[in-house]
């Protein structure tokens, strides 16, 4: 599989980060939100403040198995977040 990037925006509904693949994905995540923006990650149905956190200029690597799709949600109402994605 080739390597891919991409920002993601996300606000107050869950957001996609990869698409499910056969195989195991890697996901090499950094929330490059402009201001204090804290993202929560975790399935189809992550609600905001209940995911794993990942604050403003964090980064987190991701190991996915096949079919597994990881999901994102901003903790904040008003504004979208930002997140840098690398996937291989």
């Amino acid at each position: 599989m080739p390597v891919t990037s991409e920002q993601i925006t996300t606000g107050d509904e869950p957001t996609a980060l990869n698409t499910a693949s056969e195989h195991g994905l890697t996901l090499h995540i950094e929330n490059v939100s402009g201001s204090a923006h804290t993202v929560d990650l975790g399935g189809s149905t992550v609600v905001a403040g209940e995911g794993y956190g990942l604050a403003q200029n964090e980064k987190l690597t991701v190991h996915l198995k096949a079919a597994d799709v990881l999901y994102a949600i901003n903790r904040s109402q008003y504004d979208d977040a930002d997140i840098n994605v690398i996937v291989t």
